[in-house]
C-alpha cells in the first residue's frame, strides 16, 4: 500500500459524509423469504455501493491527491450536495419505508445464505485507508467514520430488510441517478474503471456471486461495463476450471523421470549433415506435414531424444517458422508401461493432450467440450468429473476436422509402443490428426509391427543408426577422464583406445548397454584391472540387454544374492501392482536396515534432516552394490529427477523414489524363466514382497501424515492394495500392518473407540478392530483363511454393529477417502460372514447412521456398481426368508424396481431375474402366512404385479 499522506482540511467533511453513506448502504439487506430474489436485489444495491467505493478512489477521496481533484470549491460543493442528498435518501425511515419498500428488521431475519457481495474487498481497503487516515488526522469530522468496520459487520449490520421488489427497484434507480451525477463531477480518465470493475470481478472467487452480477446488471446501460465483466470472468473461470479438471497428478511424470541427454549429444538431430541419409527432422519441423517418426531399439535413447527436443529453443523456432505467424501449440505426452493407467492409455493421453492445448488457446474449450462446457460454465459447483472417453473422443474428433485459422499445433508423443490396449486406436487417432493440415505429431516407438505398419512410409529415422557418435562422446567423458585410464596408458600407450573402440562396435546403437558396460569398467578400474582383465569385461559383455542382464546378475557377489533378489522382487511386484505412488526410498532404507523384516521393526521413529539423508545415502550404495545399479533412487529437482549424490538440501517431506534404471529390466525380470534364477531366489521361506510393499507404504503414509494435515490417502490405498496380494505365508504380517494402521490413524478422524477395543483380545494382530479394518478393506482372501470370524462377531459386542455392517457400510475407512474394494471382494465377503451367522436384520445397540441394521444401511447407501446391488441384496434377502424380522418381499421387490428402473437393459435384466426368484418364494402358502405374522404381507395387487414371465418385453414392464 502507498503512503499514507494527510488529507486536506477541505476534503475531511466529504469523507465523512460518503463513509456515512455507505455505512447507511451496509444496513439494507434481504429477508430470507427472497431466496434468489432477494439474492438479486441486493446484489442490484452492492454494485451501486461498488460504484460509490470505485469513485472514491478514482477521485483519490482517501490519498494525498484528493485536494488535487475535489479541492476546488465547486467540485467539492456539488460532491458535498450529491453525497449529502444521498445520505438523506438512506436516513429517511419514513421514505425507506413508504417509498422504497423497506420494512425495518433484524439480525435473525437476516438471510445467512446470501451471497457474497461483490463489493466486499474494496470495502475491505476502503475501511483499511480511512483507518489510517484516522490514527495520522486529528479532524473532529472523521470522529464519527471511526468503528465504521464493526458497524458493518454482518451480524450487527442489518436494520432494513426488502419488503416490496417493485418499491424497491426506485431506491436502486435514485441511488444510481445519484452515482452517476459523481462520475460526471469526477469524469474516468484513462479508463479506470474499467480497470476497476474487471478487478473487483476478477478477485470474487464465489461463481454465484458472479453470476448474479451478471443477471442484475444484464439490460442495463449504465451497468453495460459489469455485465460484460462478469461474463468474461465467467468465462474465463470456466475455461480455467475445465483445464483444471483434465490436468492429472502424473501428467508430467514420465517426462520427469527421463534423464536428461549427455552433454553435446543429440545435437545432430535438428543439424543433419548433408550427407546423410535420413529424412531431416529440422525440415520436417519448419515445413513438413503429417508424421515423422521416431524408430529406434530397446535402450537407444528414443525417451531421452524426445525429451531433448522438447526442451531446444531450436525446435520451438523451427515450428514457429513452420506456423508463418499464427499461434503455435506444442503438446507433448510420454507413454509409460510402467506408470498408471492414465500414462499409458489412450484416456490418458488424449486428457493430457487436450489439457495442454486448451491452456495454450482456452477459445476451443467451448469448441471441443461443449457439453462439459454447459455443466461448468455459471455452474456454483465447484467439483465436477472429468471428461468422459465419449467426450474426449469427439474433442479430438473435432480438432481434426476443424479449420485451426491462425493456429498450428505439434503433438510429441513419446514411447507409443508402451501404449496399452488395442494400439490402432491410437495410430488411427493420429492418422486423423496429421489429415489436417495446422497439425503434425512427432511419434517414437520401438519398431513394432503396428508401428512399422502405420508410419514405415513417413519421414523417419532409425536411432541406433545414429548415436555412434554421442555414443563415443558418453564413453570418452566416462572412461577417458578417469584417473586410472592416465595409468593403462603410461604403460600401454592407445589401449585405451582400443577398449573405447572395442565398446563403440559391440554397443550397436544402443545407449543404455553402453552405460551399463561403462558401468562395469569402472568397476575394473576401482579395481585396478589390469588391461588384459578390461578387455575380457568387454569381450564377455553380450550384445543383447537381456542377456547383459543376466551377466549383470551373476556377477553380483553370492554374500548378497538374497539381499538383491529381495530388493529387486519389491520393485518388480510394485510395478506390476500399478500403485498409486512409487515406492518410497526413505521408507525403503528404514525397512532394508531390518533385512525387510517387518516382525524386526516395533515402531516408526521420526528421524531428523540429517537421519533421513543418512539413510538416504546408504540406501543407494547398496542399491548399487547388490543390484548393480538396475535400481536407482530419484529425488524431484526442478523438472529434473537426480540421484542423493546431487541432493543439497532434502525437505521435511520429500523421501524420494525408487525405481528401474530402465524399463527394459522390468521386461527383463517379467520374462519367462527369469524370476527362477538361483541368484533371484529369497532364502527366507516368510518373505513375501507384497506384505513388505504394504509395510513401505504404511510407513510413507505415516512420514507424509507427520508433516500434512490431510490423511495421506494414496499411500493409505496402496498400502491395503499391497495386502489384498500378500500370500497367505504373509497373514500375520498383514493383521500386524493394519493393527499399526489404527495406532496411526486413531487421530485423524477414525473413530477413537476402535483402539480401546484391542484390550479385549490376547493377541494384538487378531483383535476385533483388526478384522474390522481387514473387512472394510475387502481382504477376503485372507478373512477366508480365518476361524475366529464367528468369534469375533459374538464376543466384539462393544463394536455396536456387526462385522456385516462394517462390510456394507465401511464407516471407518470411507470418511478417510480409501478406495472401496472390488465388486467381487465386497460380494463373497458378505457371503462369507452370512455363512459365519452374520444377521443381516441385527438392530444395533447404539446407533448413530441413519439406519437401525445392516439391511436398512445397505438399502439407503448409495452404490456405484448396480450389478453388485443386485447380487448382495439377492444374498442378504436368501439368509435371512426364515427369520421373523425381516423386511418383507413386497417392501423387497418395490426397492429393487425403484432403484434398476433407470439403469441399463443387462442390470435391468438382473433384477428382473431376482425378481422372479422372490415371486417363487412368495408362491408357498406357508410362507404367506409367515409373511402375514410379520405384519407386512403385500397386496394383491403387488402379488399379481410380481408375476411376470421371463420374456425380455416383460421383465421390462417390472421398472415401468
Amino acid at each position: 500500500m502507498a503512503e499514507v499522506v494527510g488529507l486536506a482540511v477541505g476534503i475531511f467533511a466529504l469523507v465523512g459524509t460518503f463513509s456515512d453513506c455507505i455505512e447507511l448502504l451496509s444496513y439494507i439487506t434481504a429477508a430470507r423469504s427472497f431466496d434468489h430474489h432477494g439474492d438479486l436485489l441486493s446484489t442490484k444495491l452492492d454494485i451501486q455501493k461498488l460504484r460509490l467505493l470505485q469513485w472514491a478512489e478514482r477521485g483519490q477521496l482517501l490519498s494525498g491527491e484528493a485536494d488535487r481533484i475535489l479541492g476546488r470549491d465547486y467540485v467539492r460543493a456539488c460532491v458535498q450536495k450529491i453525497l449529502k442528498n444521498l445520505h438523506g435518501l438512506l436516513d429517511n425511515t419514513n421514505g425507506l419505508q413508504h417509498r422504497y419498500g423497506l420494512v425495518k428488521t433484524n439480525s435473525d431475519s437476516v438471510n445467512r445464505d446470501a451471497a457474497e457481495p461483490v463489493s466486499e474487498q474494496r470495502l475491505e481497503e476502503f475501511i483499511t485507508r480511512l483507518e489510517a487516515q484516522l490514527i495520522i488526522s486529528n479532524n473532529p469530522s472523521l470522529e464519527k467514520s471511526s468503528g465504521l468496520r464493526k458497524k458493518i459487520a454482518p451480524v450487527l449490520k442489518a436494520r432494513w430488510a426488502i419488503h416490496d421488489r417493485m418499491k424497491f427497484a426506485n431506491l436502486i434507480a435514485d441511488i444510481s441517478t445519484l452515482v452517476d451525477g459523481l462520475n460526471t463531477i469526477v469524469p474516468d480518465e484513462r479508463d479506470a474503471t474499467s480497470n476497476m470493475i474487471f478487478s473487483d470481478l476478477e478477485r470474487t472467487y464465489n461463481m454465484r456471486t458472479l453470476n448474479l452480477v451478471l443477471e442484475a446488471a444484464r439490460g442495463s446501460s449504465t451497468l453495460e461495463q459489469f455485465a460484460r465483466t462478469a461474463e468474461n470472468v465467467l468465462v474465463t473461470r470456466a475455461r480455467r476450471r475445465i483445464a483444471n479438471i483434465l490436468w492429472f497428478r502424473c501428467l508430467q511424470d514420465r517426462k520427469t523421470f527421463i534423464e536428461p541427454s549427455h552433454a553435446k549429444t543429440f545435437e545432430w538431430a535438428l543439424n543433419r549433415p548433408p550427407d546423410d541419409s535420413w529424412d531431416d527432422l529440422a525440415e520436417w519441423l519448419t515445413s513438413g506435414s503429417g508424421i515423422y517418426w521416431i524408430q529406434g531399439k530397446p535402450g537407444s535413447g528414443k525417451s531421452t531424444l524426445m525429451k531433448y527436443l522438447s526442451s531446444q529453443k531450436k525446435t520451438a523456432a523451427l515450428l514457429k517458422s513452420w506456423s508463418e505467424g499464427s499461434v503455435y501449440i506444442g503438446a507433448y505426452f510420454y507413454f509409460w508401461a510402467l506408470g498408471t493407467s492414465d500414462q499409458k492409455s489412450l484416456y490418458g493421453l488424449c486428457r493430457s493432450l487436450l489439457h495442454q492445448v486448451l491452456v495454450a488457446d482456452a477459445e476451443l474449450t467451448q469448441l471441443l467440450l461443449p457439453q462439459m462446457w454447459q455443466e461448468v460454465y455459471r455452474s456454483e459447483d465447484e467439483n465436477h468429473p472429468p471428461p468422459s472417453p465419449a467426450e474426449l473422443k469427439y474433442a479430438f474428433e473435432e480438432l481434426a476436422g476443424m479449420d485451426l485459422g491462425s493456429r498450428k499445433i505439434c503433438f510429441f508423443i513419446d514411447g507409443l509402443d508402451e501404449f496399452e490396449g488395442d494400439i490402432s486406436s491410437a495410430i488411427g487417432l493420429f492418422e486423423r490428426l496429421a489429415r489436417n493440415p495446422d497439425i503434425k505429431l512427432l511419434v517414437s516407438s520401438r519398431p513394432i509391427p503396428a508401428c512399422v505398419s502405420a508410419f514405415d512410409a513417413q519421414p523417419q529415422m532409425r536411432l541406433q543408426d545414429l548415436t555412434k557418435g554421442d555414443i563415443s562422446i558418453y564413453i570418452r567423458d566416462t572412461i577417458a577422464r578417469h584417473g586410472y585410464v592416465s595409468l593403462l596408458d603410461q604403460i600401454h600407450p592407445g589401449s585405451v583406445q582400443m577398449l573405447i573402440t572395442d565398446l563403440q562396435e559391440k554397443a550397436c546403437g544402443v545407449f543404455l548397454w553402453v552405460i551399463l558396460a561403462c558401468r562395469s569398467l569402472l568397476q575394473g578400474f576401482a579395481s585396478y584391472d589390469r588391461l588384459g582383465d578390461l578387455q575380457r569385461r568387454i569381450d564377455e559383455l553380450p550384445r543383447e540387454l537381456e542377456d547383459l542382464f543376466q551377466l549383470i546378475l551373476r556377477r553380483i557377489d553370492k554374500l548378497y544374492w538374497d539381499q538383491a533378489a529381495k530388493l529387486l522382487l519389491i520393485t518388480y511386484w510394485s510395478q506390476r501392482a500399478e500403485p498409486s505412488r512409487p515406492m518410497s526410498a526413505l521408507s525403503l532404507s528404514l525397512l532394508e536396515e531390518h533385512d525387510l523384516d517387518l516382525r524386526k521393526i516395533t515402531t516408526f521413529r521420526r528421524l531428523s534432516s540429517t537421519e533421513r539423508f543418512t539413510q538416504l545415502e546408504m540406501l543407494e550404495g547398496r542399491l548399487l552394490s547388490r543390484c548393480c545399479g538396475l535400481l536407482e533412487t530419484k529425488f524431484l529437482r526442478g523438472s529434473e529427477n537426480v540421484s542423493i549424490s546431487a541432493v543439497q538440501h532434502l525437505d521435511d517431506t520429500e523421501c524420494g523414489t525408487v525405481t528401474f534404471m530402465h524399463r527394459t529390466v522390468f521386461e527383463f525380470l517379467n520374462a519367462p524363466g527369469v524370476l527362477e534364477l538361483d541368484c533371484l531366489k529369497v532364502q527366507d521361506e516368510d518373505f513375501d514382497a507384497y506384505a513388505v510393499l504394504a509395510g513401505i507404504s504404511l510407513h510413507a503414509a505415516w512420514t507424509d501424515h507427520e508433516h500434512q494435515a490431510e490423511v495421506p490417502v494414496s499411500h493409505l490405498n496402496d498400502t491395503f492394495l499391497y495386502a489384498s496380494l500378500a500370500a497367505p505365508s504373509a497373514d500375520n504380517s498383514i493383521l500386524s500392518i493394519i493393527h499399526r494402521f489404527i495406532s496411526i490413524m486413531s487421530f485423524t478422524g477414525f473413530d477413537a473407540s476402535v483402539t480401546t477395543k484391542m484390550a479385549l483380545h490376547d493377541e494384538p494382530a487378531r483383535t476385533a478392530s483388526t478384522l474390522i479394518i481387514a473387512i472394510e478393506a475387502g481382504l477376503f482372501p485372507l478373512l477366508q483363511r480365518l476361524s475366529d470370524l464367528r468369534y469375533i462377531d459374538n464376543t466384539a459386542t462393544s463394536c455396536d454393529r456387526s462385522l456385516l455392517y462394517h462390510a456394507l457400510r465401511r464407516p471407518y475407512l470411507a470418511p478417510l477417502h480409501i478406495r472401496p474394494p472390488a465388486s467381487e471382494d465386497t460380494f463373497n465377503l458378505v457371503k462369507l460372514l452370512l455363512a459365519n451367522g452374520a444377521n443381516a436384520y441385527e438392530i444395533f445397540r447404539f446407533d448413530p447412521d441413519a439406519g437401525h441394521t445392516p439391511w436398512e444401511t445397505w438399502v439407503y447407501e448409495t452404490r456405484p456398481d448396480p450389478e453388485l446391488v443386485v447380487d448382495i441384496t439377492m444374498v442378504l434377502v436368501q439368509s435371512s426368508l426364515s427369520n421373523p424380522s425381516s423386511f418383507t418381499l413386497a417392501k423387497i421387490g418395490s426397492w429393487v424396481r425403484s432403484n434398476f428402473r433407470d439403469a441399463s437393459m443387462k442390470q435391468r435384466e438382473k433384477a428382473a431375474e431376482f425378481l422372479e426368484i422372490l415371486d417363487k418364494r412368495d408362491c408357498p402358502k406357508a410362507h404367506m402366512e409367515k409373511r402375514k405374522s410379520c405384519g407386512s404381507a403385500p397386496s394383491s395387487s403387488v402379488v399379481s404385479q410380481n408375476r411376470i414371465s421371463k420374456g425380455r418385453s416383460r421383465k421390462r414392464g417390472r421398472f415401468s
